[in-house]
């Protein structure tokens, strides 16, 4: 039918015709004998860098804590202060490595590739009936490769930097902090 100076008009010549249902996808992945193993990798490493990263936003918000417990130092507090000031610093460079710059995200500026915007990369071959390509294979390989680089420095704030300035304060007197 066609509108035509506001009235209907059918046409004439009905063309009849059928539609064949396609079974099987129309391309075929390349990649299609590794996406098993991509999928335990991608698996595997999603769990890891998630652990890590709720630990690392744990000991961030121990760090406030005993940065907020610092008034009930009972002594001159020393080097606390700086210790402290230097961990913010390296709180904000992990974070930036994880998750990108947020300043520059929130205006929509390029930014350096973080290990989130990779993982995500990685993640999204499986929101298609093609499967993972290889460019998504590559992502998730540098993704692991960054987390790597940053892996020591992170277990270390956690494991190391976190808990022995809390003994530090409490050495100096500040009571116990409950999380």
């Amino acid at each position: 039918m066609q509108i035509e100076k506001e009235k209907l008009q059918h046409y004439r010549n009905h063309k009849l015709f059928e539609v064949e249902t396609i079974k099987e996808n129309v391309l075929k992945n390349p990649m299609q004998s590794s996406i098993d193993t991509y999928l335990e990798n991608l698996k595997a490493f999603k769990t890891e860098f998630e652990v890590t990263i709720n630990n690392f936003t744990k000991a961030s918000k121990r760090l406030v804590a005993l940065e907020k417990a610092l008034v009930y130092v009972k002594k001159q507090p020393g080097t606390i202060e700086k210790e402290i000031s230097t961990l913010k610093n390296t709180i904000q460079s992990l974070d930036q490595k994880l998750n990108g710059n947020a300043s520059k995200s929130e205006i929509g500026e390029k930014d350096v590739q973080s290990i989130s915007s990779r993982l995500y990369v990685a993640q999204s071959g499986f929101r298609t009936t093609y499967g993972p390509t290889k460019m998504q294979m590559e992502s998730l390989a540098m993704a692991k490769a960054l987390f790597e680089r940053v892996k020591p420095t992170l277990d270390k704030f956690i494991k190391v930097d976190v808990p022995a300035l809390e003994k530090q304060l409490k050495d100096a007197g500040v009571p116990p902090i409950l999380e």
